[in-house]
């Protein structure tokens, strides 16, 4: 004969959810984005990540993870659920226009404003004081014949298809002319 004993261990198994949220997608060198978690109190990780905060600061894929920690009695160091957001940095683009210029008042010019890196296609417009001049979701680079006669500056604005926008300005100098003065006539 032996010796037989039991004994009885009761296990709570704490099922808790952890959401990071959804994948996003944000424009590169745009606001920092604060990160929520649920349940809250939880900590985020991640490149380009601080204090709770995504800093969009260089294009590419970045994964963020969100750890939720539980610290139940007789656990050393708790039990840690996480949860991971992937989060898409797009390129910017690039507007490139004409060279400042300088013309003589009233004479016909052509600027031309190209939209580069991105994501195509591109809606390009010409503005001047926030009115538009011409736009265009299909014609890169996009000409603008002007013809001044004060000194006036044009923007050049590119919004690619990730909605990442870009500007730029050309200053088109108008050339004073001179003014011939002359004398009343004088009988000799």
């Amino acid at each position: 004969p032996g010796c037989v004993g039991t004994a009885q261990l009761t296990v709570n198994v704490t099922d808790i959810v952890v959401d990071a949220g959804v994948d996003f997608e944000v424009c590169d060198q745009s606001a920092v984005i604060q990160l929520g978690g649920s349940p809250s109190g939880g900590v985020w990780s991640g490149v380009n990540v601080a204090n709770g905060q995504f800093i969009p600061n260089g294009p590419g894929v970045y994964n963020l993870t969100y750890t939720y920690t539980v610290n139940p009695p007789g656990v050393p160091g708790g039990c840690a659920f996480m949860d991971e957001v992937q989060v898409t940095v797009n390129q910017l683009p690039s507007a490139t226009v004409t060279p400042d210029l300088v013309i003589c008042p009233g004479i016909q010019t052509t600027l031309v404003g190209t939209a580069l890196n991105g994501e195509a296609p591109y809606n390009v417009s010409w503005l001047l004081g926030g009115n538009v001049l011409q736009t265009s979701n299909s014609t890169n680079p996009l000409n603008l014949n002007v013809s001044p006669v004060n000194t006036t500056t044009y923007n050049f604005e590119v919004v690619d298809n990730n909605g990442c926008e870009a500007t730029n300005q050309v200053t088109v100098t108008t050339w004073e002319q001179p003014v011939a003065v002359s004398s009343p006539d004088v009988t000799i």
